[in-house]
């Protein structure tokens, strides 16, 4: 208990400093960064020759400290400018998106232990930057997996004194367990014949119920647009829980918009269908709105608006 005690808190910090570090550690533009370094090489020579200046101006007793701090100052806030330049380019040219979409793939499939995580694609066609988040989010799922494994070994240690202890107990009991096997058999015949049965009658419901549901219910996909906005409103309005939608899907009112759309798309229909659900968010009462682009054969979805809209 002390060990497990110890290392879940190093698994949530390791996991929300791994975040930060990702988020935070976007590569700048090739141009920013040329140009920071050439500002930086000058201000370093226009340094030495300040500080030239101020060795021969200590052994004369005439430097200026105000003017030096002025310089020292101008140089700091040169830096300070260019790396804040750089950081909202990255995120307007889709640079930190595209790589936190990388983070999250590459965690989910490393911790995954069937392989496989949840995986949107490099957006804005930032790959570069989505293969950088991926390898962070490779690295932070094989730390996480390791502080797990030794979680799940200190706790097999811990209760292999108790298995051992109940082993006299099976024992006494096992003889108990052989006289009834006779009386299990017999009945198992009946047993096996009332469970098939059962099962036939719920696969043959099931599969009828999957049928009619699976014709009803199209493939649905979110488009780039409606996952951008959801970065750029961290509310939940925009990011209420994907178990919501089926329920929105199935339960909700079903609007269909003709020649919605006025921009023709190749497979596309240009109708727009609307889905709306009364309900509550954080106690608030509202309206759930997803609203999608059907394809040309109906088949497909792409969620172009998904959003709660509080009752006014």
């Amino acid at each position: 208990m002390r060990l497990r005690a110890r290392i879940r808190p190093l698994l949530t910090s390791s996991l929300i400093l791994a975040l930060l570090f990702h988020l935070l550690a976007v590569p700048a533009p090739a141009e920013q960064i040329v140009s920071f370094l050439t500002e930086g090489s000058s201000e370093a020579s226009s340094g030495a020759d300040l500080q030239e200046g101020d060795s021969s101006q200590g052994q004369s007793g005439s430097g200026d400290g105000l003017t030096d701090f002025q310089r020292g100052w101008g140089i700091v806030k040169d830096r300070v400018q260019t790396g804040g330049r750089a950081y909202w380019d990255s995120a307007a040219s889709g640079e930190q998106i595209s790589s936190l979409s990388g983070f999250v793939y590459g965690l989910t499939d490393t911790m995954n232990p069937l392989g496989g995580g949840i995986d949107y694609g490099p957006l804005l066609g930032q790959r570069e930057a989505y293969l950088q988040g991926r390898q962070t989010g490779d690295l932070t799922g094989t730390v996480e997996n390791g502080v797990l494994l030794v979680t799940g070994a200190a706790g097999v240690i811990k209760q292999t004194p108790r298995a051992l202890a109940a082993i006299p107990g099976a024992l006494r009991a096992t003889p108990a367990a052989i006289r009834g096997i006779p009386g299990a058999l017999r009945a198992a015949p009946g047993a096996i014949k009332n469970t098939v049965g059962q099962a036939w009658t719920a696969i043959r419901g099931g599969q009828g119920a999957a049928a009619a549901q699976g014709a009803q219910q199209p493939n649905r996909i979110y488009s780039t647009r409606e996952l951008l906005r959801r970065s750029a409103e961290p509310g939940p309005y925009h990011n209420f829980p994907s178990s919501f939608d089926d329920a929105i899907f199935s339960q909700g009112s079903r609007n269909v918009r003709s020649d919605y759309f006025n921009a023709p798309r190749q497979l596309m229909s240009n109708d727009s269908i609307n889905y709306s659900l009364p309900g509550h968010l954080n106690g608030r009462a509202g309206t759930y709105e997803i609203f999608t682009r059907p394809s040309a054969s109906g088949n497909t979805e792409v969620i172009w608006h998904r959003f709660f809209k509080p009752a006014k």
